[in-house]
């Protein structure tokens, strides 16, 4: 049996991302199935035709000599399926996929089509005021209509309707929080669906980084709008104009010198504070990361809407908790082991900045990500194994 897995989505994005959680969980997936012993399955990768896998680029799969890499310059384009094989989609997302979905399964239907949809918040997701401070110049003018037109007309207008007819098209759907399922399910109640839980591996090689402060808080990915730097900003300079005192540092990945300007001119930010205590990494590897979440004091994570909110599992994974967003499918991730707020409430972030500033209270919180960890690690290794054996039924 032959099993085509879409590779596209899990590599680096046009807008710059290099690391992100649907391309970790892509390779999770792969590496599981590729350590089946099972000479009856080939696993076929297919990639963009520009993409030339190396063990530069891709090491952790680059070592399996039992995978096949196939470049195609598009899925929709293959013409050869073997008959009664499965093709699988570990991160669904993109219009083009939703539209291409439906008419390979119109010339295949003996193709098993499977596809993990980890969210649709697309269809929830609302922008508030602070998301037109990434940007400057006639962007920021325009920022209402271009949220709009994205929004609105393109989004909603036309994902959605390619979303129901994909959804239709699938033998089987998978997701990776309650809340994502119960969303997918009010598209299309007969949609066949499972929940598994994402898993994370931590890196066994993390490269320390410590050498720029001694005392910090990490947020991830800053760059993006939806991971909401704006109002960790907000509360993180509202706690410091409260404890004037205090030596700890903001350390904020995945975002540039511009995009970091652009949020300091926030209204009621306290730019003196921002500039001296934030500390500005770009993108880092995930050894990198690794080290960041291992050296932290504890993560901050505003995002406003995710499909399970892989961060909060990561800082858990690396002995840390989090002042997290109570939204969405965020709390389901480890749930009363981490510290809440409204990702928009920047007084309610301040407050809980606070709270595990104080290191009495953090001591309790970390000691209820390790306890939360043993349960949550033997959850993480039998849903893969379960996910598979789904897959392959």
């Amino acid at each position: 049996m032959n099993i085509y897995i879409d590779f596209f989505s899990a590599l680096p994005q046009k807008d710059g991302v290099e690391y992100h959680g649907g391309g970790n969980y892509t390779r999770n997936i792969i590496g599981e199935l590729l350590q089946l012993d099972n000479d009856q399955i080939k696993i076929i990768l297919l990639c963009p035709s520009w993409f030339v896998p190396s063990n530069e680029n891709e090491p952790e799969l680059y070592k399996y000599d039992n995978l096949i890499w196939k470049n195609v310059k598009a899925i929709i384009n293959i013409s050869d399926f073997e008959e009664k094989s499965i093709l699988y989609y570990p991160m669904l997302g993109w219009l083009r996929d939703l539209r291409d979905i439906v008419k390979i399964r119109k010339r295949n239907p003996t193709l098993k089509i499977c596809a993990t949809l980890h969210d649709v918040r697309f269809l929830h997701y609302t922008v508030d005021y602070t998301e037109k401070y990434y940007s400057n110049g006639i962007e920021k003018i325009l920022f209402p209509l271009k949220s709009f037109i994205v929004d609105n007309l393109i989004k909603k207008i036309l994902k959605r309707p390619a979303l129901k007819k994909c959804l239709k098209s699938l033998d089987k759907v998978y997701t990776v929080s309650n809340y994502s399922m119960q969303h997918i399910l009010a598209e299309d109640k007969r949609v066949k669906i499972s929940w598994y839980y994402q898993s994370f591996d931590a890196n066994k090689t993390p490269v320390f980084t410590k050498d720029f402060c001694d005392d910090y808080i990490l947020f991830v990915s800053g760059a993006r709008p939806l991971k909401n730097l704006s109002h960790a900003l907000l509360g993180f300079s509202e706690y410091k104009k409260a404890n004037p005192d205090s030596l700890v540092k903001l350390v904020i990945t995945g975002i540039n010198r511009n995009v970091f300007n652009n949020l300091c001119k926030l209204p009621n930010l306290d730019r003196k504070i921002i500039k001296r205590d934030a500390i500005l990494l770009g993108y880092v590897s995930s050894e990198e990361l690794a080290g960041l979440y291992i050296n932290c004091k504890f993560v901050l994570y505003m995002s406003k809407n995710e499909g399970f909110g892989l961060p909060v599992l990561e800082a858990a994974t690396y002995g840390k908790t989090c002042v997290a967003s109570n939204t969405t499918s965020i709390p389901e991730v480890i749930g009363s082991a981490v510290r809440y707020a409204y990702p928009t409430d920047d007084t309610a972030i301040a407050r809980e900045i606070a709270y595990l500033c104080d290191d009495e209270k953090l001591s309790l919180y970390e000691k209820r990500v390790a306890e939360a960890m043993v349960i949550m690690n033997q959850r993480m290794k039998l849903e893969k194994r379960n996910f598979i054996e789904d897959l392959l039924e």
